[in-house]
């Protein structure tokens, strides 16, 4: 292998909506996937246009980033707009002024016609980076559904909607969190903690839809279930396929080295490293 074939080879891609399909070569085989990609990176653009002079909150609103089925570049007609809104950390979720800010998003949104997030859902109120990574959460069950459920999210699938840089620091403060007391001590530990608290995200939902059994005009028990054995799936497989390529090559600096992955979508991690197992790079 040439040098120039082995630093191809090793390119990491940024985020998914700002740029094509990481792998050509599978994309256009999956039209359907292809339009949807297609699609969402027009939803991009026009939010982007949408927030161009949203200055005027620029104290209140530290970063804004997509998840769910806009995060993953497979956007329908039908598909939420699930938003996760990030405002400054002395802000309290709960409080009128978080309220009053998630308002402001997304009065400036509404003339996009997107669909808004489940009223009882992770994503109608906001957070703050202090909120998903205080130290006092750290292996503690009663963590709130809100907080675990957008700190993986923030792993698993979500691409920055306004200032990127922001939610890259988000996503690293998020994994320093997890690597605290075992990943940070070496680089031949292991993401253990990340790791169980994956396996316990993915088997939470799949507990919940067991007998989450209503069936309503925008939400029923066999939707989530499909979901739950296709984009749920592809989102675990290609978390834990990145945690194993982790594990496989040692990096030294292990925070990083996911990090920089964190931009592809879940299909693209699993055939990225696929593709890693196929060269037999160790």
């Amino acid at each position: 292998m040439t040098v120039s074939e082995e630093v191809k080879r090793e390119a990491v891609p940024g985020f998914a909506n700002r740029r094509d399909w990481c792998s050509t070569a599978y994309f256009h085989q999956c039209p359907v996937l292809s339009r949807s990609w297609h699609e969402s990176a027009q939803t991009y653009a026009r939010v982007a246009a949408a927030l161009e002079d949203f200055d005027q909150h620029a104290g209140q609103v530290i970063t804004l980033a997509a998840a769910g089925s806009l995060g993953r570049m497979e956007v329908l007609p039908h598909s939420d707009c699930d938003l996760i809104v990030i405002v400054p950390d002395d802000v309290a979720p709960e409080s009128d002024v978080a309220h009053d800010i998630m308002n402001a998003v997304w009065d400036r949104l509404e003339p996009l016609d997107l669909r808004l997030p489940k009223s009882w859902g992770i994503f109608v109120e906001p957070a703050s980076i202090a909120s998903l990574t205080r130290p006092d959460d750290l292996g503690h069950l009663g963590d709130s559904r809100s907080n675990f459920g957008k700190r993986l999210q923030c792993l698993l699938d979500s691409q920055p909607l306004f200032r990127p840089e922001r939610f890259r620091e988000l996503q690293q403060r998020i994994l320093e969190w997890y690597a605290t007391a075992f990943v940070e001590s070496g680089h031949a530990k292991q993401w253990t903690y990340l790791l169980n608290d994956l396996i316990r995200y993915y088997r939470s939902y799949a507990a919940w839809q067991q007998f989450e059994l209503k069936v309503e005009h925008d939400d029923s028990w066999y939707i989530r279930n499909a979901k739950l054995r296709t984009s749920r799936l592809i989102m675990y497989a290609g978390m834990l396929l990145l945690l194993g390529e982790s594990s496989r090559r040692q990096p030294r600096d292990k925070v990083t080295w996911l990090l920089e992955r964190l931009g592809m979508t879940p299909l693209e991690r699993v055939i990225w490293c696929m593709e890693q197992c196929t060269r037999g790079h160790g």
